[in-house]
């Protein structure tokens, strides 16, 4: 897993990530521009980036290496110049991912232009961010010339085709910038931009999507599998530990009820996130035949929906 979390509270991510056993690389978002957005949702470069080193001070060795942090500007509106140019450094220095959100709508990529004199990526490349630690989540308006800055600088690429459908941002250029040696990886972005959060849904919808754009087939189905394992595990700098199933990597890895002639297609045009029976991270079962090992799915389902009650009344929603 790899997150962006809000502006607050990201230590309560990971210690409720901690008894899960999921590996997973976690950013407190980083958001130094307020513009319209709530007091919460704000903070000076110096203490935003102080709290996310903090972070990795207190996460980094935790749970046998299987958290880590990121550094997560939210995007170049919501980030002075000054505070991406600290966070790129930062980055150097620790050996940290970065991840962002680049060139989404039409409308950002217009006004990043306007405040910068630059499109997204060529922007992040004059402050020195985009380096192979950069995930630059959605990029569905990238040119020629940031396709070509994007491969210079192995900077990864997350596909996130769901969000970009249920926001009406587009379609990605995956075919073009796969040819041109970009790693492009499979995400779902956040829940309010979502919902279901199945990659199954993803790894389909990303190959329908360029089958509409170019022609059937054009991402075949074992693209599409490597695509959400090889390139995810690539982006996250961990290619040599996960991704594949190889002798010496770790033991992460997912069973699926997929029975067919050509399991790269049933996968990705027949299957669900239901189909796993079997999830293992680190070599542990945390899924067994359907049924979590370390906790009750009942239990999280019921506080999950009392605690949404109780939110939803404190914010005068119904």
């Amino acid at each position: 897993v790899l997150t962006m979390e809000t502006v607050q509270g990201t230590d309560a991510v990971f210690a409720a990530l901690v008894p899960t056993g999921l590996r997973a690389t976690i950013g407190k978002c980083l958001m130094d521009v307020r513009g319209e957005a709530p007091a919460r949702l704000h903070q000076p470069a110096d203490e935003g980036l102080g709290e996310a080193l903090s972070l990795h001070k207190r996460w980094a060795s935790a749970a046998n290496g299987r958290l880590r942090v990121a550094l997560a500007p939210r995007f170049a509106l919501s980030c002075t110049r000054e505070l991406l140019e600290e966070t790129a450094a930062v980055a150097a220095e620790q050996d940290l991912l970065v991840h962002t959100h680049a060139s989404e709508q039409r409308e950002e990529i217009d006004l990043v232009r306007a405040q910068t004199g630059l499109d997204n990526v060529a922007y992040f490349a004059s402050i020195g961010m985009a380096t192979p630690r950069l995930c630059a989540a959605h990029c569905v308006w990238v040119t020629e010339e940031e396709q070509r800055l994007i491969a210079e600088h192995d900077v990864k690429v997350l596909h996130c085709p769901g969000s970009n459908l249920k926001l009406g941002s587009g379609l990605a250029p995956v075919v073009e910038m796969r040819k041109k040696g970009i790693s492009v990886s499979l995400g779902a972005d956040g829940a309010a931009c979502n919902n279901h959060l199945d990659m199954f849904e993803e790894m389909r919808l990303a190959a329908v999507l360029q089958s509409f754009q170019h022609k059937p087939g054009v991402l075949t189905a074992r693209d599409v599998v490597w695509m959400a394992t090889r390139e995810g595990a690539r982006a996250l700098g961990l290619d040599h530990e996960i991704g594949s199933i190889e002798v010496g990597k770790k033991a992460d890895l997912i069973l699926v009820d997929a029975q067919g002639p050509d399991p790269y297609s049933t996968i990705v045009y027949a299957s669900r996130g239901t189909d796993v029976r079997t999830t293992i991270v680190d070599g542990q079962v945390l899924i067994d035949n359907a049924t979590p090992t370390r906790w009750d799915f009942n239990e999280i389902a019921a506080t999950a929906r009392a605690e949404a009650t109780a939110l939803a009344a404190r914010a005068n929603l119904f």
